[in-house]
């Protein structure tokens, strides 16, 4: 195996490697906008966003997810919880109190990467 392509075996094992870091823990988060609902559903309205918005927040965290898992929709899924996360960062720099915006800041990083490295994967196909 050459240089080049040895390297570009580890990159997509490190690829998936990341990528599975990240979505699992990000389908657990969003399972809990459904599960631990009492905890969400006060910190959207200290927000200023509707209670149950936490509802398609959290649908929309596990496909993106999800998504990104799936290396077809990998870019997509990617994409859209760095959006989501985007949001959410947003949110909690201007709502400081006991959640920091540091863990969306990571996940914006994570997911935006993971969104380029397989839309140039789909380039290259």
């Amino acid at each position: 195996m050459t240089e080049e392509g040895t390297r570009g075996k580890l990159g997509r094992i490190g690829l998936w490697v990341v990528t599975v870091a990240f979505a699992v823990p990000m389908i657990l988060a969003g399972s809990t906008k459904f599960f631990a609902s009492a905890t969400w559903l006060p910190l959207f309205e200290s927000w200023g966003y509707p209670p149950s918005l936490s509802y398609p927040v959290g649908a929309l965290e596990i496909a993106g997810a999800v998504a990104a898992l799936v290396p077809r929709y990998a870019t997509y899924g990617a994409a859209l919880v760095a959006a989501i996360m985007v949001v959410a960062a947003g949110t909690l720099l201007l709502h400081p109190g006991e959640l920091t915006p540091t863990v969306p800041i990571v996940n914006v990083v994570a997911f935006t990467t993971i969104a380029v490295a397989r839309a140039k994967d789909r380039r290259k196909s």
